[in-house]
């Protein structure tokens, strides 16, 4: 497991500082963009990262909205974060290569 969270030190603020290159855009559809991957494949990845990160999966939130609402703390799911990510990026790389003109302006 050191091994795997070491990968994700190094992979997730890569990931962030390119996203950070990404210029602002207004969505094409109202609706919002084609969803590929299902919630099938989102439970599958969950569960397999979940797994991964057994008794560390868990951490509280610092900083949430819902803290305000609460009495205790908010408890957050590295797993959940680790498999939206996935999702996002699965669906926009799929997006793109479905090749629409909309998608790349």
């Amino acid at each position: 497991m050191k091994s795997f969270l070491r990968i994700l030190q190094r992979l997730l603020p890569l990931l962030y500082l390119k996203a950070s290159f990404l210029p602002e855009f207004t969505p094409f559809f109202e609706d919002g963009n084609e969803k590929f991957v299902t919630e099938a494949d989102w439970t599958i990845i969950h569960d397999a990262f979940k797994s991964k990160f057994g008794t560390a999966n868990d951490y509280l939130e610092v900083f949430d909205e819902r803290m305000s609402d609460s009495e205790g703390p908010v408890v957050a799911s590295l797993a959940e974060n680790m498999a939206d990510i996935y999702q996002d990026l699965k669906d926009f790389i799929l997006l793109y290569q479905t090749g629409t003109m909309e998608v790349y302006e």
